[in-house]
């Protein structure tokens, strides 16, 4: 709206109308008494005291000659029904000039106007102001202004003449909270507020003039009444403005004693909670108590009314329990303890209470809510999360500087009603070979270092290991760093298991938690791969009594059970990598379990001066030991490394391993399972190995050979297949003239029970195989399984990448190629030859990440050295391999099996 005489009008200030309920509700009030409105709205909407002109000239409030000249502008503002063209007026009339408010537009803008010229504007009304209320004031977005007719500062309000847009000249009251500002336009007159009136009388009741609650007054605050029936019916009541309720204080004073309606149960109050009070012995013998509505009690913190007493006392209150005289600041509801006041400065003041609230927790908590403490005099700063106390180093992810409640560094170090006990969850355990894969988290408040985990097995603690994974979910949580997530493995034995990570704790916190337990089936036969792992070196000691060369014809004890990665029970076999080397003779030696008689035959065959490895799958002694003979005329220097072991029991799962005692199902020399022929060099010998032996006539999938060649004619190699099946383009035994070797060979049953063996010379040999084990036959599903497939190869450096460098490596995927499934597989069995070596050296075949101080196989300098290697694969598939030589090597890799994850 325009006027072509007037400068920009200030828009008008709109009042909501009445609904029909809103009216229905008011005379509903006058009927039964106060409405629940709230003060603002009270005092806002449905306090008229006049309305109109002729009805306010008519009680003798009128508009001070308003209404005879209401249709002209004043300063520019519309005429009419209009809240700045009245105020103007009233301004005009008393001689004041505010013409600057001429075209200032809206009345949301009086009261800064105004202060820009200088005016006062404050809270504090006084007879003649203008009131100003701005957009956010709840009025009207545009505003409003009236005229103070009067001032209340008691009951604090003021009545106020005022004209509205659209609507009608009134007078009405307001409460002075209500009012944005008053703009002294007269000046600012100094009087001095009237004296407060005195507080309420303790143990009365009052009711809120506005709203009709009834409270009693205990400890000068009000607590609410709910019903009158639990005082024995309506009680007289004191009038009392909401203005003035608001004032009193917000909960009752330390030490008020209050007795609760119908129960009768009496409590003392502390820091604004209602401490129960179980006898008065301690207390010194019976008070004088205040009863009060047992609902306030019980809902204590609750909204509205119930805001009158506190759940728990607050942060920072001193108490102290009046049996044993020990004090506590409280902190997140809490009682934390005060070893000295000197941390404190000196004596605080304490309010006594009955120790039954520090040990049953009503008002109280055993632990704080989530609150920051400040130790002290250390000034360290701990975030309370779950009752733990968690150091904060750094203020950013709690969004910058919080409040803090100053505690006793004495009371943080006991862990004084905090939680200061490991916390975490175990997230995951899935069945893996030989065990369980256990996967979570822990932290412990005491430490900000890691943290030691526990896996138990039946109540027996089979593995450690320590926190160190990041974890970023916790620590958004926490944050206590990210570095609290762990995993690991737990090794058992075959059967049902409950398996438990448990979280050991450090400090004052307690011993340990467990954090979660899970049910585990281990079936017996699975075979469990391991990082490489040295159990005997006599050139150094390791595993002996005393280092040295084993003698001829001795017997060398090897403990296997509990050493390195194998548990102490639950392993029934053993595979070893074998190694001879500076031997002083020919000979060779001959791995079985300790406590049997010694086979007849041999694992690996030596000449003087060789170092000669071979992959051996033994059974272990009821001790736990395997023994090694020195099948010799001289000493020789015995190394053995750990590869994997085979979970002992009744095996009946397809893909498990059994090894037994070795016994010889082929030797060509004395015409033992074909006749007694040398092998033709290019041809083949096939010998039965079902039913013969260890191994049953039925239910095989593949059987564990040691190969050897011995005394052949020229040099070639060994190559081991099922029967009828293709001939594979692999290696297993890799000989030179005159040389007797061996090897372990995986290798297929053919449907006839037979595996075929080739012999890849162009002269004759004579071909002996021992029985180490064999491999249950049917469709492989358990963690642990072995598969064994026809031979591969994955791997021939000299085909065009080039030997591995001296002392490098090289990676090698295996799952996904020859047979070997992409996903599943947690090691791979592999024949693994090195050849055209520039120097002496080794090769070590391991899963990637930190190498092992172990080898898979030792060579000489233009030596082709082949041996089987059961490697661990790393999570994305491959395997790597190690030249440990001043000089370069040929690598070549045939895959053989692979066991399930």
């Amino acid at each position: 709206m325009t006027s072509p005489t007037h400068a920009s009008p200030t828009p008008p200030f709109r009042r909501p109308l009445l609904t029909l309920g809103t009216i229905l509700a008011l005379v509903l009030a006058v009927v039964v008494g106060p409405l629940a409105w709230t003060s603002a709205m009270a005092i806002t909407w449905f306090n008229p005291v006049c309305a109109g002109f002729v009805s306010c000239n008519a009680a003798g409030l009128g508009s001070n000659g308003y209404d005879r000249v209401y249709t002209t502008s004043f300063w520019g503002m519309y005429p009419g029904h209009n809240c700045t063209n009245y105020s103007a007026y009233r301004l005009v009339d008393k001689g004041i000039d505010a013409s600057y408010l001429a075209g200032q537009g809206m009345a949301y803008q009086w009261g800064t106007v105004a202060a820009s010229h200088g005016v006062v504007v404050d809270s504090s009304p006084q007879v003649g102001d203008i009131a100003w209320f701005n957009q956010t004031a709840g009025l009207s977005s545009s505003g409003h202004v009236a005229y103070v007719e009067a001032v209340d500062l008691a009951a604090g309000t003021v009545r106020l003449s005022e004209d509205n847009y659209r609507g009608d000249f009134d007078w009405r009251s307001y409460y002075i909270r209500d009012v944005t500002g008053f703009i002294h336009f007269g000046g600012k007159v100094n009087t001095p507020p009237p004296p407060p009136p005195p507080p309420p009388v303790e143990g009365s009741f009052v009711r809120v003039t506005e709203t009709g609650e009834v409270a009693r007054i205990a400890g000068g605050a009000p607590v609410w009444v709910s019903s009158w029936t639990a005082f024995g019916g309506q009680q007289p009541t004191t009038p009392i403005s909401a203005a003035r309720f608001a004032t009193l204080p917000q909960v009752p004073r330390d030490g008020t004693y209050l007795t609760a309606t119908s129960s009768g149960k009496v409590y003392r109050v502390v820091g604004g909670a209602p401490l129960y009070v179980s006898t008065w012995t301690a207390l010194g013998g019976t008070q004088p108590t205040i009863t009060v509505d047992a609902y306030s009690i019980d809902h204590a913190g609750g909204t509205g009314s119930l805001g009158h007493l506190r759940p728990v006392p607050a942060d920072g209150t001193f108490l102290r329990n009046a049996v044993d005289g020990k004090a506590y600041t409280v902190a997140g509801g809490a009682p934390i303890w005060v070893s000295t006041w000197a941390v404190f400065g000196g004596p605080r003041d304490t309010t006594p209470v009955d120790s039954w609230e520090l040990t049953n927790y009503a008002h109280l908590r055993r632990v704080p809510a989530p609150v920051f403490l400040r130790g002290t005099p250390s000034g360290r700063i701990f975030a309370v999360n779950g009752g733990m106390p968690i150091r904060v180093l750094d203020w950013t992810p709690y969004g910058g500087v919080q409040p803090t409640v100053t505690v006793d560094d004495a009371a943080l170090t006991a862990c004084d009603h905090l939680s200061c006990t490991p916390v975490g969850h175990l997230d995951a355990v899935a069945a893996t070979p030989g065990g369980a894969a256990l996967v979570g988290w822990a932290l412990d408040p005491s430490t900000l270092g890691p943290l030691t985990m526990s896996f138990e097995a039946d109540g027996v603690r089979v593995a450690t290991t320590s926190t160190g994974t990041s974890r970023l979910d916790v620590d958004r949580i926490y944050h206590a760093g990210a570095n609290v997530g762990f995993s690991g493995f737990a090794p058992m034995s075959a059967g049902t298991h409950s398996i438990c990570a448990r979280a050991l704790g450090v400090g004052a916190g307690g011993p340990s938690t467990i954090l979660g337990c899970a049910t585990v089936v281990v079936p017996a036969g699975s075979t469990v791969p391991v990082s490489p792992n040295r159990l005997l070196d006599t050139r150094s000691g390791v595993g002996v009594a005393t280092a040295g060369p084993r003698a001829a014809g001795s017997v060398t004890v090897l403990s296997v059970a509990g050493h390195g990665p194998v548990p102490a029970a639950g392993a029934g076999a053993v595979v070893l990598n074998v190694t001879v080397t500076d031997a002083s003779a020919g000979g060779y030696l001959t791995v079985w379990p300790t406590g049997s008689p010694r086979p007849t035959v041999s694992n690996l065959n030596f000449l003087p001066g060789e170092t000669v490895p071979n992959l051996v799958l033994a059974s272990l002694g009821t001790d736990g030991t395997v023994s090694i003979y020195n099948g010799s005329t001289g000493t020789t220097h015995i190394v053995a490394d750990v590869s994997a072991y085979v979970v002992a029991g009744d095996a009946r799962a397809p893909g498990s391993t059994l090894a037994g005692r070795p016994s010889r199902v082929l030797d060509t020399r004395v015409g033992l399972g074909v006749a007694r022929t040398r092998v033709p060099g290019g041809a083949t010998s096939t010998v039965v190995v079902a039913g013969h032996g260890m191994v049953p006539a039925t239910g095989v999938a593949a059987v564990v050979l040691n190969v050897t060649a011995v005394n052949p004619t020229s040099a070639g190699y060994l190559t081991a297949f099922p029967s009828g099946q293709p001939q594979p383009t692999t290696a297993n035994v890799n000989f030179l003239a005159r040389q007797t070797a061996s090897n372990l060979v995986l290798v297929p049953v053919g449907p006839d029970g037979a595996v075929t063996i080739f012999n890849g010379s162009r002269d004759s040999s004579d071909v002996v195989a021992d029985i180490a084990g064999f491999v249950l036959a049917g469709s492989v599903a358990t963690p642990g399984a072995t598969s064994a497939v026809t031979p591969s190869r994955l791997l021939d450096t000299r085909l065009g990448t080039g030997p591995v460098a001296a002392a490098g490596t090289t990676t090698l995927k295996v799952t996904g190629r020859g047979s070997i499934p992409s996903s599943g597989v947690s090691a791979v069995v592999l024949n693994v030859a090195a050849t055209q070596g520039a120097r002496p050296g080794y090769l070590t075949v391991y899963a990637g990440g930190a190498r092992p101080t172990a080898s898979s196989l030792s060579y000489r300098a233009g030596q082709t050295v082949s041996n089987l290697v059961l490697a661990p694969v790393a999570a994305d598939g491959t395997v790597t391999i190690y030249n440990g030589s001043s000089g370069s090597a040929h690598v070549i890799a045939d895959v053989a099996g692979y066991v399930r994850r």
